[in-house]
């Protein structure tokens, strides 16, 4: 049998430079027991890969000039982390560029798992 887990851990060392912190929402309770909401930081730090899954979607609305932009990425990392759809993921690449993503249900493999990440904005400055 192929021990999966050594693979994972070469992976996030030689090959995984980038860095993830994943936050999920969830309903928290304070001081006095009242239900709150908020984001909690499930991990951070956790070495992965960020890659292109397809590029930039420009979309129109239905207000003149106003576009829309939608980014698909690919997260790997390893396996022992349970990333679930609607967590907000930041990445921070080895080159120091942040991204603010969220993320979509993970694969997991034997050794690595892989998560569809999106981020839709505004494609301001772009003339018509």
């Amino acid at each position: 049998m192929i021990d999966t887990a050594k693979y994972s851990k070469y992976f996030a060392k030689y090959f995984w430079k980038d860095t993830a912190t994943v936050s999920r929402s969830g309903k928290d309770y304070d001081d006095i027991g009242a239900v709150t909401y908020g984001d909690r930081v499930i991990c951070e730090g956790v070495p992965c890969h960020l890659a292109m899954q397809s590029m930039n979607a420009l979309t129109a609305t239905d207000t003149p000039r106003a576009l829309i932009t939608a980014t698909e990425l690919v997260l790997c990392l390893s396996p022992e982390y349970d990333i679930v759809a609607g967590d907000m993921v930041t990445v921070t690449t080895y080159t120091g560029q942040r991204y603010e993503l969220f993320a979509a249900d993970a694969f997991k493999y034997g050794t690595h798992q892989e998560v569809r990440l999106t981020k839709e904005g505004d494609a301001n400055g772009i003339s018509l």
